[in-house]
């Protein structure tokens, strides 16, 4: 009987007392930049939770705020009072970025423009995110477009990537016109690091920063150029 009273008295303790619980609440710093793998929620008293923050493409973690001023990536708390966190992030230096610049092609009398950038999507073949030229013209006729494999393209879009990315590009004037110009304004662009036209990605005659420059009048004898990007200058 004795030992029924007791168990008795216990369960409504228990039921009159529920266990205390702690807040714990999670964010990041700016918005979009990652994640933390830590939900804010209720936890009970002494309850031990492990956080840790994953930044978004582009990103990278650049420490806790708020309740924690921890630079470690990976924390352990043991839940004694509520808790709030803010994850930060910044953007690595000299990171390659999304970006979609023109680049417009004229001979005198015919103009075309084409489109060339990155993006998170995209992929080094053709996909979704390209433009394909028109059909190629008559012998003679003016043309331009990016050439990659099996592929003509008014717009190539590649991946975001901190590599070197070489877009080639094809062009002619038509017959009895003037050789071709090119012209760009990369002002407000941005593309992160170099962004250089040449001849021959592999051993060029001419190097032109295409940041610095708005212009290049192509020799009547070239039909061919590529511009080169590169996330990191000099």
């Amino acid at each position: 009987m004795r030992a029924f009273v007791i168990y008795t008295i216990l369960a409504f303790v228990m039921t009159q007392c529920p266990l205390e619980e702690h807040r714990f609440s999670s964010s990041v710093n700016p918005p979009g930049s990652g994640t933390v793998n830590v939900d804010s929620a209720y936890y009970r008293d002494m309850a031990t939770i492990e956080i840790e923050a994953n930044p978004n493409d582009g990103w990278e973690f650049a420490g806790w705020s708020g309740d924690t001023t921890a630079q470690e990536n990976s924390l352990v708390f043991t839940m004694t009072r509520d808790l709030a966190i803010t994850a930060n992030f910044q953007r690595p230096q000299n990171a390659a970025s999304a970006f979609l610049d023109t680049l417009h092609v004229s001979d005198g009398v015919n103009q075309f423009e084409l489109y060339l950038g990155m993006h998170q999507e995209a992929t080094t073949g053709y996909d979704n995110l390209d433009w394909e030229a028109p059909p190629a013209a008559p012998s003679g006729s003016f043309y331009a477009h990016f050439e990659i494999p099996d592929y003509n393209l008014k717009g190539d879009m590649r991946p975001v990537t901190n590599d070197p990315v070489i877009w080639k590009l094809a062009f002619a004037p038509e017959e009895g016109e003037s050789p071709i110009m090119l012209t760009w304004d990369f002002s407000d662009s941005q593309h992160t690091g170099s962004l250089i036209l040449v001849d021959d990605p592999e051993s060029p005659t001419f190097e032109l920063d295409m940041k610095q420059e708005t212009s290049y009048q192509v020799s009547s004898s070239v039909n061919t150029l590529y511009i080169i990007s590169s996330a990191f200058t000099d």
